[in-house]
C-alpha cells in the first residue's frame, strides 16, 4: 500500500496560490509568490511539491519553448492551450477534440497513451500589436 503524502504548510500555500492563479506560473513565479508568505520555503521544495502535485493529478505541467521550460496549470481537466512565442503568455482553450482519435495504432508505435493536450504557438494580441506599432515607427 502506497503511503499518501501528508499535508504541509508549504503544500497548502502552493495549492492556494495555484488555485487563485490563471497565469500558468513557472516554478520561479510560484516561489516568488509563496516565499512572501513562507520565508523559509526553498526553490527545491517548490520543485518537489510540483512534481508530487503532478503525480497526484492536481496540476498539469505545460512544457514551453522558451524561458522557464515548464509552467503549471491548476486545472487538471482535459483542455488545450494557446502559447505566445514572444512573451510566453498561456491561455486555456477547449478545442473539443477527442485526441485519442487522432492516433491510429500504427501512429502510436506501441505507446500507451496516458494523457494528451494540444499546445498551439503564435503571437498574443498584445505582442502582435507591439509589432505593428514598431513597424509603423
Amino acid at each position: 500500500m502506497e503511503k499518501k503524502p501528508h499535508k504541509t504548510a508549504q503544500r497548502a500555500a502552493i495549492l492556494e496560490y495555484l488555485k487563485d492563479s490563471k497565469s500558468h506560473p513557472s516554478i520561479l513565479d510560484i516561489y516568488q509568490h509563496v516565499s512572501k508568505r513562507l520565508s523559509t520555503i526553498s526553490i527545491g521544495t517548490i520543485y518537489n511539491t510540483m512534481d508530487l502535485l503532478k503525480k497526484e493529478g492536481l496540476v498539469l505541467e505545460i512544457p514551453v519553448l522558451h524561458g522557464e521550460g515548464r509552467r503549471y496549470d491548476s486545472n487538471p481537466n482535459p483542455h488545450d492551450h494557446l502559447l505566445c512565442s514572444v512573451c510566453g503568455a498561456i491561455f486555456d482553450i477547449n478545442l473539443n477534440i477527442d485526441h485519442s482519435m487522432l492516433l491510429t495504432e500504427e501512429k502510436r508505435k506501441g505507446f500507451e497513451i496516458t494523457g494528451m493536450f494540444t499546445s498551439i504557438y503564435g503571437k498574443c494580441p498584445q505582442c502582435k500589436n507591439k509589432e505593428i506599432i514598431s513597424k509603423q515607427s
